[in-house]
């Protein structure tokens, strides 16, 4: 199961609305690319972007929503006022792992299924937002005569990968959320859930994950972070069974804005530096707890244990970090070279005060 920490935006801002009623707005910062980093540097390992300014039929916040695409590392969903094939394109075009789409979704079937035939099922999940018994739709604000096992049906028969489940009633109120509604959902959908709405405390995480369904994929939590009720700690324990890194590890290593340190690998034997590589928080907690050398790659945004597909691996003899706590020193006993190319290390070019970059043998 996959923690979803929301980021929404309104008018470029960071914002959270109660009950999806644009009147109750709280804004929680006026960058929304600083909020996301700020989940991600706790060690966040997706993220869940909603443009509410697009959903309700304002103007857009397109560029905000492609900062946090651009900048930051982990996989992100994105949803919010995506009515047109062009807007999809974009937004996947732009980093974004999959998007999730409401209102066009339930009144045109044909745009539905061409959302689905160019991008693919996987990338195409379904926004079932209900309010009681009905789904709404245009932000939220328009009932249809669609009941949730109406809408998850035509989800599934629609090829899509997976289905957004939000309790209108309880979104933003910290409130708890709608178990019985969830528990339905997975119940009839045949296609993963993802359950947002009305999560307030570490308690409410735990009372999903209790229902122990194999067909929830995740839960969306917003307010609940931005007012500290839960941490991103407290939830991937809960949610994801990931135990937190060590407080004083935490403290003492800087992550950069975009929750990563960097890592110099270096044969434990002789002191040659191997490669250079990445580490989020998970890496280095699963590093550290595994003795194998986990990273995280910043171009396909997941975790990568060297030598899982190679047979090329690192085992850990220790980890040191520099003076300034943002740099990784992990020393190894590698099984094998440690660069893709087949060389022992990655650092076998040399270049000469001539302008020549040669390789150095032996």
């Amino acid at each position: 199961m996959k923690l979803f920490p929301a980021v929404d935006i309104r008018g470029g801002r960071c914002v959270r609305l109660v009950q999806g009623r644009g009147a109750e707005e709280i804004l929680y910062g006026d960058d929304p690319l600083e909020a996301a980093a700020r989940w991600v540097r706790a060690g966040a390992t997706w993220l869940h972007i909603v443009d509410l300014g697009a959903a309700l039929g304002e103007s857009p916040s397109t560029d905000a929503v492609l900062r946090i695409l651009r900048d930051l590392p982990v996989p992100a969903q994105v949803g919010g006022g995506l009515r047109d094939l062009e807007a999809i394109d974009r937004i996947l075009a732009g980093g974004a792992k999959r998007v999730f789409i409401g209102t066009r979704a339930f009144t045109d079937p044909e745009f539905l299924a061409a959302a689905i035939a160019r991008f693919g099922g996987p990338r195409i999940y379904i926004a079932v937002d209900v309010a009681g018994d009905r789904v709404r739709i245009g932000g939220w604000t328009e009932e249809t005569p669609l009941s949730l096992e109406d809408a998850l049906r035509l989800a599934r028969d629609a090829g899509a990968g997976g289905s957004l489940l939000t309790a209108i009633d309880r979104d933003g109120t910290l409130a708890g959320p709608r178990a019985d509604l969830v528990h339905r959902a997975v119940a009839e959908a045949g296609i993963p859930i993802i359950a947002a709405g009305g999560i307030g405390a570490p308690a409410d995480l735990e009372a999903l994950v209790r229902l122990d369904l194999p067909g929830l994929e995740g839960i969306v939590v917003g307010r609940a972070l931005y007012e500290g009720r839960v941490t991103i700690d407290d939830a991937l324990r809960i949610v994801e069974k990931i135990e937190p890194l060590a407080p004083a590890i935490a403290e003492a290593v800087r992550f950069d804005a975009r929750g990563l340190v960097t890592a110099i690998v270096q044969d434990a034997s002789d002191g040659a530096v191997l490669m250079v590589a990445h580490m989020n928080r998970e890496s280095l907690r699963r590093t550290l707890a595994e003795g194998r050398a986990c990273f995280w790659s910043r171009s396909r945004r997941t975790f990568w244990v060297k030598g899982e597909t190679s047979g090329n691996t690192l085992e850990v003899v220790d980890v040191r970090l520099d003076c300034d706590g943002d740099a990784i020193l992990v020393r190894v006993r590698p099984r094998g070279p440690a660069c893709h190319t087949g060389e022992r290390t990655c650092f076998f070019r040399r270049a000469d005060p001539d302008g020549r970059v040669e390789k150095i043998e032996g």
